[in-house]
This record gives structure tokens, C-alpha cells and sequence, in this order.
């Protein structure tokens, strides 16, 4: 295993529309990015994250995909731990602090991301890391990631080998609408005796604030994807 880097090979931003500021944003930044930085489109026709993230798998160039969301802030070492915990006949499964809406706030006025277990995060946010999990220990991650119990499926922290992603032919793009494209997906790589591995003490990520279009049972099979 080469050494790990702290920078991807590149960078897709996906965008599900429906104007053109994400596109200038990143054109803009993209000029003094310190790797190729890429921008995806797709017209807003609803919630279809699904397609969206097909879109940047397909065009993406490397042979490991490591995929978050776009209201997420990462550690420094987030891709070196990816990087470090990728296994042949695996894929990797993170999860994510949430911020409380003062921590979020403090963010985006320019503050300093920190994390530590002190920090101003909701600890008790259903399938985020708890407060144990806010030290960054890469040994510790190797070890737990051997273990079982990978926990609950969340495509804002996840990676894969793209041959693995092009096998199981990606996303549903028929499931549009909040939720359950991300655990559709795992349960076809779990066919393909794939393990996900789970990620504790390193890949740390914090969640901004933000109303959220969740449901309160995700497993509800009443929910359209259901």
C-alpha cells in the first residue's frame, strides 16, 4: 500500500440544479485547487441522488471512490484514512458528527473546524459517531474495522473500488425521492459477498445544521423506495 495522501487524485461535485451558482463556484475554485476539480449536472426534476451520484461514479478516473455529501466538513486526515482502511473484497462505511445549529453558525462565519469529543455536537443524533469516537486513533480504526457490526448505511461517508460499484451496475436510478438508494445499494454489494467494513476513530467528518427531509423510520415499508 503506497503511502496515504491527504488529497484525492480529484474531486466531482455532482449538482442536482437548478441554477448555475454551483457551477461558478466551482469554476472558480477549481483554478487554484490542488488537484483537478470537476463539476456534474443534471436538471432539478426532484430529489434523484441516485442518478446524480451515477453521474460523477461514471465520470470519475481513479480506481477507489470515496463519496460524501456536500454539507459535511472533514477531518485533514478523512482520505488518508480511507485511503489506509481499503481492502480488496471490502468497502467502507463511516458515519458523521452532527453540529448543534451554534457549532454550524461558528463554522460558516470561518471558524475552525475541531474535533475532540468536547466539542459542541449533538452526540445523541441517531446514526452519528458518539463521543468516544471524536479522537482520532487510525491504529485503533484498524482494529475495530476487523471486527463486525458495521452499522447503519450512509452514503455520506462510504467508499468503494469502482470496479466493485461498475459490477453492481451503481445506484437505482428508479428510486427517486428521499432515502434508501444507499441501502438498496449496500444489500447488492453484500451479494457479491463484498464486506463493509466499518469505520471508527478515523474518517472523522462533522454535519452542518440544517432542516432535514428524513423520516422518522427509514425502514417504514410503507416509503416509496421501501
Amino acid at each position: 500500500m503506497p503511502m496515504p495522501h491527504q488529497f484525492p487524485d480529484e474531486v466531482i461535485v455532482t449538482d442536482d440544479g437548478p441554477g448555475a451558482d454551483t457551477r461558478f463556484l466551482v469554476q472558480d475554485l477549481a483554478r487554484d485547487f490542488p488537484v483537478p476539480l470537476h463539476h456534474v449536472w443534471q436538471e432539478d426534476e426532484g430529489f434523484r441522488a441516485a442518478r446524480a451520484r451515477n453521474r460523477a461514479i461514471a465520470s470519475s478516473r481513479g480506481e477507489y471512490i470515496l463519496m460524501i455529501d456536500g454539507d459535511m466538513l472533514l477531518h485533514p486526515n478523512f482520505v488518508a484514512d480511507h485511503q489506509q482502511l481499503a481492502q480488496p473484497g471490502c468497502y467502507l462505511q463511516g458515519k458523521r458528527f452532527q453540529a448543534t445549529p451554534d457549532e454550524t453558525q461558528r463554522l460558516l462565519n470561518g471558524g475552525n473546524l475541531r474535533i475532540d469529543p468536547l466539542q459542541n455536537f449533538d452526540f445523541h443524533e441517531r446514526f452519528c459517531f458518539r463521543r468516544r469516537h471524536a479522537w482520532h486513533a487510525p491504529w485503533l480504526a484498524h482494529f475495530k474495522a476487523r471486527l463486525g457490526h458495521p452499522g447503519a448505511v450512509m452514503s455520506c461517508n462510504m467508499s468503494f473500488w469502482r470496479q466493485d460499484l461498475i459490477r453492481t451496475n451503481g445506484f437505482d436510478e428508479r428510486m427517486q425521492g428521499y432515502g434508501s438508494e444507499d441501502l438498496e445499494l449496500a444489500v447488492r454489494l453484500d451479494h457479491l459477498e463484498l464486506r463493509r467494513r466499518s469505520l471508527r476513530y478515523a474518517a472523522l467528518a462533522v454535519h452542518l445544521y440544517h432542516p432535514s427531509r428524513a423520516v422518522g423510520d427509514r425502514n417504514d415499508p410503507s416509503l416509496p423506495n421501501n
